[in-house]
């Protein structure tokens, strides 16, 4: 369906932990940068329910190991992509 790209900004001592488990998860590719902080996620999915699968995944994986910034990110990318109303991409998860 759709091959997007997100940077995340994990808190201090999360990377590692926050790389794991997005390549752990499906249509999920993770480049880890070597001297900051900042992690590229890459998704292709196949189709529109697994996109929506995969978003619902992202927010509760950026929530726990990110700063603020990237979750108004995400939501903001989502909201321009056409994922929904602008009431609906303020609520997280």
């Amino acid at each position: 369906m759709a091959i997007l790209s997100y940077l995340a900004l994990p808190v201090a001592g999360k990377k590692e932990q926050l790389c794991a488990e997005l390549a752990a998860m499906e249509c999920c590719e993770v480049v880890s940068s070597d001297n900051r902080g900042v992690v590229l996620l890459v998704t292709d999915t196949p189709d529109s329910e697994t996109e929506k699968w995969l978003q619902r995944e992202l927010r509760k994986q950026l929530i726990e190991y990110c700063h603020q910034d990237t979750i108004a990110l995400v939501r903001l990318v989502h909201f321009l992509m056409g994922g929904g109303s602008q009431a609906q991409t303020k609520g997280v998860a």
